[in-house]
């Protein structure tokens, strides 16, 4: 049995590419990726961000996050914790026309995070994660059934919309470029980069770059630098106590004013409102690209699964009928003893 609540299943031939885990949420994390993501809030609040847009996120909220947008999570509360299930969107494969993808808009909150489509995600997305947890055989066969239903209820209760999504090429020339440009990025995003050094550095036009990376990732080049500088700001403020000016030059921004419009682009708040918000926080700051899952020993963790798969209704109804099974002998003893007292006084009167 794991130690801790993560897992994964990497099954392509049957269509079904996942990992889920929970985690206790940090102070600010910022990222993109080409699996669909879905969030379901265990304990305690958060705000979450997607692509300009906030969100207020309490225990039990569920936000279904498209590939490859740009998000971060923020914390309100110490303590936070969500479950979150990373799904390829290979599950949809087969419904898909070519060259497309799906957006959906899956977000709950406090007039609609018990609704029934929104408990049915959150019971699938547990059914996932004990299995996951299970080290059988069969548990896989059960994660494939329980992700199948919970894309089927995807696309039955939240109708996506397809969007185009050019495939790439898999030329192994296209794919080295492509890994270039992300590695040199990630050294160098302090430093001013052009698409002239990025074609001198893969050997191919500044068109055709911008073209590869754009259909890769679907976000353009500069968009995923400024992504990458972001997230290195945000780990500067959370960790530093540096200025916003320098935190803006020391990752790439060219002055306070370019890191401030972008910030404010995707938190809807500037940097220095965020400082601001920071302040008074006391939890430890978990560094910028570490995950810290919750052991399986978590008393919290473990309720809510139950919670969420019914075991606790389940056991609840038991419990019900043991009660009411003493309940009965007891009352059954009662009327055996009255019976006695009359037999008893039949008994003297005769």
């Amino acid at each position: 049995m794991p130690s801790l609540y993560f897992g994964e299943i990497n099954d392509p031939q049957n269509h079904t590419v996942l990992k889920e885990y929970i985690h206790e949420i940090n102070r600010f994390r910022f990222n993109w990726h080409p699996q669909m993501e879905l969030m379901i809030v265990t304990s305690g609040k958060l705000e979450a961000y997607v692509e300009g847009s906030i969100y207020e996120m309490e225990e039990d909220d569920v936000l279904l996050i498209n590939s490859n947008q740009g998000h971060a999570t923020l914390l309100k509360e110490p303590g936070t914790q969500a479950m979150v299930l990373h799904l390829d969107p290979i599950i949809f494969e087969e419904i898909l026309e070519e060259d497309k993808s799906l957006r959906f808009t899956c977000i709950s909150d406090r007039s609609t995070r018990y609704r029934p489509e929104f408990t049915e995600l959150r019971r699938l997305a547990a059914c996932i994660m004990e299995e996951l947890l299970k080290e059988e055989a069969a548990a896989a066969f059960r994660v494939r059934g329980y992700a199948s239903l919970l894309s089927a209820q995807l696309l039955a209760k939240f109708q996506p919309e397809q969007v185009s999504n050019k495939g790439l090429s898999q030329n192994k020339k296209q794919d080295r470029a492509f890994q270039q440009m992300v590695k040199y990025s990630e050294k160098n995003y302090s430093k001013k980069i052009t698409m002239d050094d990025l074609s001198e550095l893969t050997g191919y036009n500044k068109t055709y770059l911008s073209t590869l990376f754009k259909k890769r990732i679907g976000i353009g080049y500069y968009e995923y630098l400024t992504r990458i500088r972001l997230r290195h700001g945000i780990h500067e403020m959370n960790k530093t106590s540096k200025t916003i000016l320098d935190i803006a030059l020391d990752t790439g921004f060219a002055d306070v004013k370019s890191f401030t419009l972008a910030f404010k682009k995707y938190f809807l708040k500037t940097p220095n409102q965020y400082r601001s918000e920071i302040e008074d926080e006391k939890s430890p700051v978990i560094d910028e690209l570490v995950r810290q899952f919750i052991p399986c020993r978590d008393e919290r963790a473990s309720a809510k699964l139950k919670e969420y798969t019914g075991c606790y209704l389940a056991e609840s109804k038991q419990d019900e009928e043991a009660e009411n099974r003493i309940s009965d002998g007891k009352n059954q003893a009662v009327l055996d003893q009255v019976e006695e007292f009359y037999r008893q006084i039949k008994k003297i009167l005769n």
